[in-house]
């Protein structure tokens, strides 16, 4: 799919917004910038529903969302207070605070990674040891390519390439493994003539949440503010995944190249990464996060030496915004 005009919003979009503004006796509602993960796609839809539906001014904010990229580091923007929000994972979050951002997940949109290593089927990768002698195009120092280096013993087995987000690149190298979305690429690659299988992430033994953070300062001064975000947005997931095809015009107002069959196909197929495997959701809504995955997590990160000093994961996310179902 075509970038540039997602890019060009992303260049134009960025800025940090100083909250009431008194005009005379009138106050306008508080404004705060929200950094997506990547180009606008259905793994944004929930966001864009409570967006469209209202429901973030109903909460009295206004929330602006900024597509991401490749390039684009949500950590530092965050940490450098450029933005308020910014879409991440339990495992970057982890690495974030190991560095010195004290960043805090407080909402968790995705329950299980979407994140794949893709590959043609015609070269075929059956485990992740099987990466051994391969190339692979993924982001550099994502969190979870690391974790997989260590617990397979890939080091110096592998030759690691940087991810460019053009899938004209994994077409035309039928040997190439590239990182993807198991609710984005597939469908495309697919349509576009290539036979592809890929591995899941998730099953290498790395499952971070999916989420959105703050920084520890923003929630001390601005509670209010974060509770009213937290709540609209596990509203407008709700919404979304109920009614997908309801929003696909404001997913495609963004993003001009996203097509109606492909935004009906994603938007189903997000439902069972936003909703999770297990009853935490059903017991304590969408964007439940616990204790235990993220000891998990950590202590993960910590035996393949991801993450280099003790820290209590506990203190990386919050679930006192999140609405009691």
């Amino acid at each position: 799919m075509k970038k540039s005009v997602q890019i060009a919003t992303l260049a134009a979009g960025i800025f940090t917004v100083t909250g009431l503004l008194a005009v005379g006796q009138a106050q306008t509602k508080p404004e705060v910038t929200m950094v997506l993960d990547w180009f606008v796609e259905p793994p944004h839809g929930g966001f864009y529903a409570a967006v469209q539906d209202g429901l973030y001014e109903a909460k009295g904010v206004k929330v602006n969302l900024v597509p991401g990229g490749p390039t684009i580091a949500g950590y530092s923007l965050l940490g450098s207070g450029k933005v308020e929000f910014a879409m991440t994972d339990s495992a970057g979050m982890l690495s974030a605070r190991e560095e010195g951002v004290p960043l805090v997940g407080v909402y968790a949109n995705f329950q299980l990674s979407p994140q794949v290593l893709m590959y043609h089927k015609s070269n075929p990768v059956k485990s992740f040891k099987d990466l051994a002698g391969r190339q692979v195009a993924v982001t550099p120092g994502a969190p979870y390519w690391d974790y997989i280096v260590a617990k397979y013993n890939l080091k110096g087995k592998v030759q690691q390439v940087n991810y460019s987000g053009q899938q004209a690149t994994f077409l035309n190298d039928e040997k190439l493994v590239s990182q993807g979305y198991a609710v984005a690429e597939p469908y495309t690659l697919e349509k576009a003539g290539a036979d592809i299988g890929y591995l899941l992430v998730g099953d290498s033994g790395f499952s971070p949440y999916g989420m959105i953070a703050t920084t520890e300062d923003y929630i001390k001064k601005n509670p209010t503010i974060v509770k009213a975000v937290v709540e609209a947005t596990q509203e407008g997931w709700q919404r979304y995944i109920a009614n997908p095809a309801k929003y696909g015009g404001s997913l495609q107002a963004v993003n001009k190249d996203l097509e109606p069959d492909f935004l009906n196909w994603s938007g189903k197929a997000v439902i069972p990464f936003v909703t999770g495997k297990n009853d935490d959701t059903k017991k304590h809504g969408l964007g439940y996060m616990s204790a235990s995955r993220w000891t998990t997590m950590y202590k993960a990160l910590r035996q393949v030496g991801v993450l280099t000093k003790d820290q209590d994961p506990k203190k990386a996310f919050t679930m006192k915004f999140l609405p009691k179902p």
